[in-house]
């Protein structure tokens, strides 16, 4: 497990976007979805540099006294113990660099061909470019060499120099003394010297790219590493087909504010657990795998996190039981102490905010909000005496309702301590209720709050 942390955070993070842009699609708000991928980049971003950090002052010290082997045993020890791609992407570039410093030129190369996340690197352009020089690869040459040529930052303005020497000795076929005595990689002097005729030897640097080899390969058969991939394929994409499921299900449902869609959403996250035999699946596929000696990380690690993700997202549904509700005892009550009638026909949704802890600079703390859809005809039928065509003041309501009744018709405020409608001055400590009634979509809004 210690060793894969880079692939168990990484889809983690993968995991995460997903859920985020679903609820923002059952919400129709992308807030969620943008705050939670700048979040995890920022997250990768700084949490990378941070991680870096010990090794880039371990490295400056190495390159400082000129003892490789010591950082040598640390960069490979810190590529398969790091939590980001990008920590272990700046590792496999120190390796290398101190591999081709510390003569070491073929295990530089395996890195280079066996590292998808090196390809394009400008930081081992210039180490392509020589590597291709001691191979006589012309192609290769040619292509590097242009590459490194093309970098702009100053950082690389000795590498280029290089380059153009390099270049200069293979078309005279003379060595540049001044490049050989700059030289820190051993390898570009050996070049120099062969140009110069001497009798160096330079060691062959074909390296073929690795191929996954696993002990007791026979017993995976064709079948079996099909059901493998296809496990993986259907243990990744249950997340995304969960969401689905759960989005037109919701889509089906008459949603008008953010409280209704959300009680919507979490109430059919225990869709999710019909999923959970996928990922189990796979996890004791993984743990047979294993049983039989064959190394297959990948089946193990996916199901265990799959399956932790869709378990925790299930239980939403159960966690979120006592803040949301669907019943309708709740405006019968509210209807009597506000002696206000509401239509027979209806659906409600209350959150419960009383558990909540709320930080808001507002004075109004909210205790209810509601959602009443009516099933019916449009009410127009009003007692002006108590229903407003305007908010008297705002000043002193919550701001977050506010914002969710602006296009609201009717409104109406109740001070449930002292039974006054519509009250012009709020008291700490007392409670009221705010009721918002809209035409379009013929529902009321309630918030129940005091005054902190």
């Amino acid at each position: 497990m210690k060793k894969y942390k880079i692939e168990i955070i990484n889809t983690i993070m993968v995991v995460s976007i997903i859920m985020s842009l679903f609820i923002s699609i059952s919400n129709k708000n992308f807030n969620y979805f943008y705050i939670t991928f700048i979040g995890l980049f920022l997250l990768s971003l700084i949490g990378g540099r941070i991680e870096l950090k010990p090794i880039v002052d371990k490295v400056k010290l190495a390159l400082n006294s000129n003892t490789y082997n010591e950082i040598i045993e640390e960069l490979k020890i810190k590529i398969n113990n790091c939590y980001f791609l990008y920590t272990k992407k700046c590792c496999l570039i120190y390796l290398i660099m101190f591999y081709m410093r510390n003569d070491q030129a073929i295990e530089a190369k395996k890195l280079i061909v066996n590292n998808t996340i090196l390809k394009n690197s400008p930081d081992l352009r210039y180490i392509n470019f020589v590597l291709a020089v001691a191979e006589g690869n012309k192609e290769n040459i040619e292509y590097f060499s242009n590459k490194v040529l093309k970098l702009k930052f100053n950082r690389y303005n000795k590498q280029k120099e290089q380059t153009k020497k390099l270049l200069e000795m293979l078309k005279n076929n003379e060595m540049d003394r001044e490049l050989y005595e700059s030289a820190n990689i051993p390898l570009v002097k050996k070049i120099c010297l062969k140009i110069n005729g001497e009798d160096v030897h330079i060691e062959s640097l074909k390296v073929e790219k690795e191929m996954k080899v696993v002990s007791n390969i026979k017993e995976c058969s064709k079948l079996r590493t099909f059901i493998n991939g296809l496990l993986n394929v259907l243990t990744f994409s249950s997340l995304f087909l969960g969401l689905t499921i759960i989005v037109i299900k919701i889509n089906k449902v008459n949603t008008i504010t953010l409280i209704d869609s959300s009680y919507n959403f979490f109430q059919s996250l225990w869709i999710l657990y019909l999923l959970l035999p996928i990922p189990i699946i796979n996890v004791l596929n993984g743990l047979d795998l294993k049983s039989k000696n064959i190394k297959s990380k990948l089946n193990f690690e996916m199901g265990v996190v799959f399956s932790i993700v869709l378990f925790l997202f299930g239980s939403t549904s159960i966690i979120t039981a006592g803040i949301y509700s669907d019943d309708k005892e709740y405006l019968y009550e509210l209807e009597e102490r506000v002696n206000v009638d509401f239509p027979d026909d209806f659906e409600i949704v209350t959150q419960d905010q009383t558990g909540a802890k709320q930080t808001t600079s507002d004075n109004a703390i909210s205790k209810y909000e509601s959602v009443v859809i009516i099933n019916g005809d449009k009410l127009d039928n009003f007692d002006n005496n108590l229903w407003k065509d305007e908010l008297q003041t705002t000043d002193m309501l919550p701001t977050f309702f506010v914002h969710m009744i602006s296009s609201y018709e009717k409104y109406l405020i109740y001070c449930i301590n002292d039974k006054e409608y519509n009250p012009t001055s709020f008291h700490s400590d007392y409670e009221y209720v705010v009721i918002a009634y809209d035409s379009d979509n013929n529902n009321f809004l309630i918030c129940e709050f005091y005054i902190k």
